[in-house]
């Protein structure tokens, strides 16, 4: 059984990107590629002034992002992550460039108040967005745990959590307007890269009983690949609702990658899984991150589009159905209204509240 690993969850990291030197050589991209190769292919001033939010930065493929371009701003769940995430960015630096300024941003995105209170935070500290990468995520968990809303764990913390911190920075002051002169100076629109995974094909949607309440049985894998299906179509819907605003939303399925998301528990089963991760890996983690840099870089992607080994790839057929992922749009939506009304005033009290 595989399953891509897109990075552990609950940090966000705000980057500013530099570029650096070099020309643009005849290297033809594919599953084996590093970041450094992508953007050599793809130009390297791609990335050159822009600021990303990324969630899971403190280690896996988001920490490996942060490296990629060197983070002017950085943030992590907590302080000793945050710290050790710092240290391996500022260890990459090459002689002349900046050093990352720090901004503590905890976000949990198991929590909805949580990721309320760091969108506020990261609106405060952002004048501008131009990527949001979402990219953190729990995989396969042995036993069906609930979010703080009491969503299943897996699809509300990998779907409902960033879908909801999507919708809070969505606000069109933290895009940079799609003019002329952007156009031609970034050669790049601002984008929504959320991970996905090859295990899209292990779940079905249910959108009568997403969090295994009303008598469906629940499966590790089953619902995980249930999550990462909900991603892409996510994506997929998302770029049909930013059709003309200049927005790409584009989805990543990164390759099966031997990180901390193998590390559910102690037990036995995990105990197996972990152990099996070392033969069915395919990729280390720059390989891995590459397909996601490849998303915020690449020119003329297809809007909606399914990216795996830096290229464009179809997915199953369930991650193609557009009127089930008009449905779960409506429906995620829905239920995060439902609960955030249920809860008002201690969410806008989160939302209000400085992360120190």
């Amino acid at each position: 059984m595989t399953a891509s690993v897109p990075s552990l969850l609950l940090s966000v990291a705000m980057l500013r990107f530099f570029g650096y030197g070099g020309t643009v050589g005849a290297l033809a991209l594919g599953a084996k590629s590093t970041p450094r190769d992508v953007i050599e292919v793809c130009g390297p001033n791609k990335l050159t002034g822009k600021t990303a939010v990324v969630t899971g930065a403190t280690s896996g493929i988001g920490l490996e992002a942060a490296k990629v371009r060197r983070a002017f701003r950085l943030c992590g769940r907590n302080q000793e992550k945050l710290q050790k995430a710092t240290t391996e960015v500022q260890q990459c630096r090459r002689p002349g460039e900046e050093a990352p300024e720090v901004v503590p941003a905890t976000m949990d995105l198991s929590d909805l108040s949580s990721v309320a209170a760091g969108a506020e935070q990261i609106k405060n500290a952002c004048d501008k967005i131009d990527l949001l990468v979402l990219n953190a995520g729990i995989m396969a968990l042995p036993e069906r745990k609930e979010t703080a809303q009491g969503f299943e764990k897996q699809i509300g913390t990998n779907h409902f959590g960033h879908f909801y911190l999507t919708q809070l920075l969505l606000d069109v002051s933290l895009w940079r307007p799609r003019e002329s002169e952007f156009v031609a100076h970034w050669g790049s629109e601002p984008r929504v890269v959320t991970l996905s995974s090859s295990a899209h094909g292990m779940g079905s949607v249910d959108l009568e009983d997403m969090h295994y309440k009303n008598g469906r049985n629940y499966a590790p894998w089953e619902a995980y690949g249930q999550s990462k299906l909900a991603n892409l179509l996510f994506a997929k819907e998302l770029a049909r609702r930013l059709e003309g605003t200049g927005v790409l939303s584009v989805a990543v399925h990164p390759g099966v990658i031997k990180t901390n998301l193998w590390q559910s528990d102690n037990t036995a089963g995990w105990t197996f899984t972990k152990f099996i991760s070392n033969f069915i890996a395919n990729k280390d983690v720059p390989q891995g991150t590459s397909t996601t840099i490849f998303g915020c870089v690449a020119d003329d992607l297809t809007p909606g589009a399914y990216l795996e080994d830096c290229r464009e790839s179809t997915p199953r057929p369930a991650g193609q159905d557009m009127d089930m992922a008009r449905r779960l749009w409506e429906a995620t939506e829905q239920q995060i209204n439902d609960v955030l009304k249920s809860s008002e005033p201690e969410t806008k009290e989160a939302a209000a509240t400085t992360v120190a």
